[in-house]
């Protein structure tokens, strides 16, 4: 018997590998559904749209990134090597979500999660430049090939802070 959580990464599966056959906006819901091996009823029991699978897939990266930034206890350059190289190995779900055109449920969930150690996380107004030029900076990146380090786009980030004292 398969579980609903087995399906629901079934269907994260096969709208991923159908994206890299085709635009995000061409892949049909059937075609989901075929790919994963599983009938509409059984997406439509979980998901009303296949968006309904990123901004779940995104909730799921944002507890994981928090979970292993929280065991790494890194200081706050290493955190952005962390965030970094976390994006790079979560790519092609990033892209997705990217390309569904929910980067304000992006920047909403970092703005959710910024870390509460530091010292903008009481000020709304610097949370959310902070998230939004991440945010920006790393959309950059992944449309570029990530041919940067995670180390390299540290640096800069970590510099750019610096310089404006944030």
């Amino acid at each position: 018997m398969r579980t609903k959580q087995f399906s629901k990464v079934c269907f994260y599966n096969a709208l991923e590998e159908l994206c890299r056959e085709c635009p995000y906006e061409e892949v049909q819901i059937s075609q989901i559904c075929q790919k994963a091996g599983f009938n509409r009823s059984t997406f439509y029991r979980s998901y009303r749209t296949k968006e309904d699978i990123l901004k779940e897939k995104m909730r799921e990266l944002i507890v994981q990134y928090n979970g292993l930034r929280k065991t790494k206890n890194a200081d706050d350059f290493q955190s952005i090597v962390l965030l970094f190289s976390f994006y790079r190995e979560n790519s092609m779900a990033i892209n997705l979500i990217h390309q569904a055109r929910l980067d304000d449920m992006l920047r909403k969930l970092g703005m959710q999660n910024f870390p509460a150690e530091s010292e903008h996380s009481a000020n709304d107004y610097e949370k959310i430049f902070i998230t939004s030029g991440f945010l920006a900076v790393i959309l950059r990146w992944l449309s570029t090939g990530m041919k940067e380090s995670a180390e390299y786009m540290a640096e800069h980030i970590d510099k750019v802070f610096r310089q404006y004292g944030l």
